[in-house]
C-alpha cells in the first residue's frame, strides 16, 4: 500500500515533514539550554505538529521524557488536571512500567483510578473529573512525582492562554510558582490568541512576566510548501501541475492544516504516472467544503442575529483590521459599534474570530469558504 505523505496529524514522519528547519533549530536550542519557552501562532498553523517534530528531534527524544496536551476545550482547574495526568501516564505506560506503576500508585492515593484494565490486563487510564476533588494537591503532587523522574521533562501545554478563563482565582500564580521551583522540568506554553499570551507573559503585573523566552510562528513559505508538494507527488512517481500547490496555498493563506488535507485527497486520486491539475485541486476543496455544510449551518443556526450577521461580514472581507470602523459597521448593517464589540467578545470566545497583527479573521476556513459561497453578493 502507497504511503499519502500529506499527513493531516500531529505525529509526522521526518521525511514527510516540510520545512520549519530554522523554527526546529532555535526551539531545540532553547529547551537544551534550560529555557522555557512561549510558542504564539493561529490554529491550523502547525505549531502543535512542529512540537511534536521536536519531539521526536534526535537532540531531544533520547534525553528527555516529552508530555504534550491540549486544553483549549477545559473549562477549570480540574479538567487541566484530568488531561495533564492522563498525558504523563499515557506517555509513561510504553517508556517504563516501573514508572507507572509508581504514577498509579501516587494518583490512587489522591482518589484518582490509574492502572490496568481488570479484564485485558492492559494498562489504560481509568480515571474520570470526579477523581480530582482538590485539584491543586493533585497537580502538585504530580510536579513532584517529574521533579524525580531519572531523565529530564519536557511539557508542551497547547492553547495555554485558556487558563485566563478559568473561575478559580490565581490559577496563573499558582502554575508559575509550581513552574519556578521545577529543576528538572521545562515546558513549552503554546497558544493562538497572541493579545492574550502577550498579556499573561509581557506584563508586569502577570505571575508569568517575563519567565519564558518567546517566537512566533508564521506560515510555511510558499515557496518551500510548492517545492514539497512537487517533491512528494514526483517520488511516488505522480505530478503536481505547476502553480496548483501556489494557488492552494493562497487559498488558504499557508494554512498548514487545510493545505495538508487538500493535498491528501488529491494524492489519493491521482494515480501513478498521471497529473493533478488546478482543476483537480479546486475540485478538492469544492468537496472539502461541502462535506463540513452541515456543520457550517449548525454554526451559524447557534448565533444570535448580531453574530451571525458580524461573522458573515468578516468572512466576506476575508480580514478586517478593525471591527469598530464606521465605514465597516454601517456597510453591513451591524447597527452601532458596541453591538459589535459585544458580539465579537462572543465569537472570540466561541473560537469562531480570532484576530492576528493584520485584524480579524476567521480561524475555520472551511466555514470562511463556505459562508463566502452562500452569502457572497450577486450582482444584477
Amino acid at each position: 500500500m502507497q504511503i499519502n505523505p500529506f499527513y493531516t496529524t500531529n505525529e509526522i514522519p521526518d521525511a514527510y515533514f516540510c520545512d520549519r528547519v530554522s523554527e526546529t533549530e532555535e526551539i531545540v536550542r532553547m529547551l537544551t539550554n534550560g529555557n522555557n519557552l512561549v510558542l504564539k501562532g493561529p490554529r491550523r498553523l502547525g505549531k502543535s505538529g512542529l512540537i511534536h517534530h521536536v519531539f521526536n528531534d534526535k537532540r531531544i527524544k533520547p534525553h528527555y521524557n516529552t508530555f504534550y496536551f491540549d486544553i483549549l476545550e477545559t473549562g477549570c482547574l480540574q479538567e487541566f488536571v484530568f488531561l495533564f495526568g492522563r498525558a504523563i501516564y499515557k506517555q509513561l505506560v510504553p517508556l517504563s512500567k516501573k514508572w507507572a506503576d509508581r504514577f498509579s500508585s501516587m494518583m490512587r492515593s489522591l482518589t484518582a483510578k490509574f492502572g490496568p484494565d481488570p479484564m485485558t490486563g492492559e494498562y489504560n487510564v481509568q480515571v474520570g473529573l470526579q477523581s480530582y476533588p482538590q485539584p491543586e494537591l493533585t497537580l502538585e503532587a504530580i510536579f513532584d512525582f517529574l521533579e524525580k523522574s531519572e531523565c529530564p521533562n519536557l511539557i508542551a501545554i497547547d492553547e495555554f492562554q485558556q487558563i485566563g478563563a478559568y473561575p478559580e482565582k490565581r490559577v496563573e500564580a499558582m502554575l508559575r510558582a509550581h513552574v519556578q521551583r521545577l529543576h528538572n522540568t521545562k515546558f513549552i506554553f503554546s497558544g493562538s490568541e497572541r493579545h492574550l499570551l502577550d498579556m499573561m507573559f509581557n506584563s508586569s503585573e502577570k505571575p508569568f512576566y517575563l519567565s519564558s523566552r518567546s517566537m512566533d510562528v508564521g506560515p510555511i513559505p510558499e515557496t518551500s510548501y510548492a517545492e514539497f508538494a512537487s517533491r512528494m507527488f514526483r517520488q511516488a512517481g505522480k505530478k503536481l501541475e505547476e502553480g496548483g500547490a501556489e494557488t492552494i496555498y493562497r487559498m488558504f493563506d499557508g494554512f498548514t492544516f487545510y493545505l495538508q488535507e487538500v493535498m491528501n485527497e488529491a494524492f489519493s486520486q491521482t494515480e501513478k504516472g498521471e497529473t493533478c491539475t488546478q482543476e483537480q485541486l479546486e475540485a478538492v476543496v469544492h468537496h472539502l467544503v461541502d462535506s463540513n455544510t452541515e456543520r457550517c449551518k449548525d454554526v451559524l443556526g447557534q448565533l444570535t442575529w448580531i453574530q451571525r450577521r458580524l461573522l458573515i461580514a468578516v468572512a466576506l472581507d476575508g480580514i478586517v483590521p478593525d471591527l469598530f470602523a464606521e465605514d465597516f459597521v454601517f456597510r453591513n448593517g451591524l447597527r452601532t459599534a458596541s453591538s459589535v464589540q459585544s458580539a465579537a467578545r462572543s465569537l472570540r470566545q466561541k473560537n469562531l474570530l480570532t484576530r492576528s497583527a493584520a485584524g480579524y479573521y476567521l480561524p475555520d476556513r472551511y466555514l470562511s469558504l463556505w459562508i463566502r459561497r452562500n452569502y457572497a453578493t450577486i450582482e444584477i
